[in-house]
C-alpha cells in the first residue's frame, strides 16, 4: 500500500475511470464525472485528489476542492468533499477512511473552516458530519404559476451564448455566497450543465429595458408518471424576474412543477410560501464538519459586529477545549459537544438553545448571530 498521497499526473485517467465505474455504472448513465467535476477532477486540483495505490494502480480515492464563501461581508475557507470511491477488489479495507483522516488533518493545519460532504453515509457520519441547516424544498405547479401577476415588460430568453460577466454580476448581489473566479465561474456552469443521464438542462436570462436582471438554470427530467418536471440549480438577481422566468420556462417545456431549494430566510422561500406553494422542512445537501472552530469565529467577527452592540461584541469569545467547541459571554460558557456546534451556528428546525441553562441575555445573544446564512451547495459549485 502506498499512500495517502497525492495523485500523479499520469494516474489522473485511473481516478476518472474509477469514478465513472463506481458513479456512473447504470444503464443510461454516461461516462463524464471528469467534464461534470472539471474543478475537483483536473491537474490543478491533483495535490487535493488523494489516493492510495496498491500495486501500481488506485485502489482507493477521496477528492476534495478548496474554496470561498463571503457571508454577508465575512470571508470563510471551505472545501467540498466528492467522488469518494474504493475499487472493488479493496473494498473493506478501511482505505477511504484512512485518506479522509489524512485530509481533515491537511484541512485543519490550513486552518479550513467548513467541510462539505455530498453524501450522509456511516463513513461521514462516524467522523462527525451531520445534518443540519434549514432550508425549504418547495415546489410549484404550473397552475400556481400562471396566476402570478408579472410584468410584462420582462423579457425571458434562453440563453444562446454564455456570458460569464453577466452571471458573475448577478451572482454577486447575494450577500452570502461562494466566491468564483472567472475561471472558475466558466468551469462550473459548464461542469453543472453536463448532461450525465436521462434528463437535460436549460438556462435562462430575464431582461428588463435591455438590462439583465436575472438567471437561472434548471434541470428538466420526467417524474413517476412521465410527465416532466424542473429542478432549480441556481439562480440569482431579481426576484420577480426570476418568477417570471419560472413562469415562463413552465409553459415552453410543459412542466407539471418546478422545485427549488432555498435557505428559510431567503426572498424565494418567503415568495413561493406566500403563494401557498407546497414545501417540507430539510437539510443543507449531505453533510457538513466544522474544521477549525476558532478560527471559523474568528473569520465572523464582521459578521458578529453587524449584529451585536459593541459591548456585546466585545464580551463574546469562542475557543475549543479538547473535542469541545466552547462559547463564552460574559461569565457564561456553554460546551458544544459532537455536532452541536453545526446545529447551532449552521442551524436545525429543532432550537436547541434550551438544552442549556443560560441567561436569556445570552440566549437573544445567540439568536442574533446563528444560524448563519449558508447558501445551498447544490448550486454551481457542488464538486
Amino acid at each position: 500500500m502506498e499512500g495517502p498521497r497525492a495523485c500523479k499526473k499520469d494516474e489522473i485517467q485511473q481516478v476518472i475511470s474509477l469514478t465513472n465505474e463506481t458513479f456512473r455504472n447504470s444503464p443510461g448513465m454516461f461516462k463524464t464525472m471528469h467534464k461534470e467535476f472539471p474543478l475537483l477532477l483536473s491537474e490543478k486540483n491533483l495535490d487535493n485528489m488523494r489516493v492510495i495505490s496498491v500495486d501500481g494502480e488506485i485502489a482507493a480515492d477521496v477528492n476534495y476542492y478548496p474554496t470561498m464563501m463571503d457571508i454577508e461581508g465575512s470571508r470563510i475557507k471551505a472545501a467540498s468533499i466528492g467522488a469518494v470511491c474504493t475499487d472493488d477488489k479493496h473494498r473493506g479495507k478501511g482505505y477511504a477512511s484512512i485518506i479522509l483522516d489524512d485530509i481533515e488533518k491537511r484541512l485543519y493545519k490550513n486552518k479550513t473552516h467548513l467541510l462539505f460532504v455530498s453524501g450522509g453515509r456511516s463513513l461521514y457520519i462516524r467522523r462527525g458530519c451531520t445534518f443540519c441547516g434549514k432550508f425549504y424544498e418547495l415546489k410549484i405547479n404550473k397552475e400556481m404559476l400562471n396566476e402570478i401577476p408579472v410584468l410584462s415588460s420582462m423579457k425571458v430568453e434562453e440563453l444562446a451564448d454564455y456570458n460569464a460577466e453577466m452571471f458573475i454580476n448577478l451572482y454577486n448581489r447575494d450577500s452570502s455566497r461562494f466566491i468564483r473566479s472567472y475561471e472558475e465561474f466558466n468551469s462550473l456552469y459548464s461542469g453543472a450543465t453536463t448532461v450525465w443521464g436521462d434528463f437535460y438542462y436549460k438556462t435562462y436570462v430575464v431582461k428588463l429595458q435591455d438590462e439583465y436582471i436575472a438567471y437561472f438554470i434548471i434541470r428538466v427530467r420526467k417524474n413517476e408518471n412521465n410527465k416532466p418536471y424542473g429542478i432549480m440549480v441556481e439562480y440569482a438577481g431579481d426576484i420577480n424576474g426570476i418568477i417570471k422566468g419560472i413562469k415562463e420556462a413552465a409553459n415552453l417545456n410543459d412542466l407539471d412543477e418546478v422545485m427549488i431549494r432555498s435557505e428559510y430566510r431567503d426572498a424565494m422561500s418567503s415568495y413561493l410560501l406566500s403563494l401557498n406553494a407546497s414545501h417540507k422542512e430539510i437539510n443543507q445537501l449531505g453533510t457538513v464538519k466544522i474544521i477549525h472552530f476558532t478560527d471559523f469565529m474568528n473569520s465572523l467577527s464582521d459578521y458578529f459586529k453587524q449584529r451585536l452592540t459593541s459591548e456585546q461584541f466585545n464580551k463574546l469569545s469562542f475557543y475549543e477545549e479538547g473535542s469541545d467547541k466552547v462559547i463564552r459571554y460574559k461569565e457564561e460558557i456553554i460546551l458544544l459537544k459532537s455536532t452541536q456546534s453545526e446545529k447551532l451556528i449552521l442551524g436545525e428546525w429543532e432550537d436547541i438553545k434550551s438544552n442549556w441553562d443560560i441567561s436569556l441575555e445570552f440566549k437573544n445573544v445567540l439568536d442574533k448571530i446563528f444560524p448563519i446564512h449558508i447558501p445551498w451547495v447544490g448550486n454551481l459549485n457542488y464538486q
